[in-house]
């Protein structure tokens, strides 16, 4: 690989955010990188919330055909005993 003029510019463009912490990248503002990571946190606020959602959903409805199949069972042997349903 030859180093044109062109590659050392390249060179020089990719040090100048070297990865030195949020502040040292001059390609944004302060106030641009403020509203970057509250946007960043919005974000993962509401993928995380959706998430919690999902997770109590599925506990919820695991319980409710838990619930639903005893009753389901209970009102077959009621309805056998009763004389109801003969098997």
């Amino acid at each position: 690989m030859s180093h044109t003029p062109m590659h050392q510019e390249r060179r020089k463009e990719d040090r100048r955010c070297d990865g030195g912490g949020p502040r040292s990248c001059p390609l944004l503002g302060e106030a641009e990188l403020e509203a970057l990571a509250e946007r960043a946190a919005d974000k993962a606020i509401v993928k995380m919330t959706a998430l919690v959602y999902q997770e109590v959903g599925k506990s919820v409805l695991s319980k409710l055909a838990y619930v639903v199949g005893i009753l389901v069972i209970s009102l077959y042997a009621w309805a056998h005993a009763k004389g109801y349903i003969k098997w």
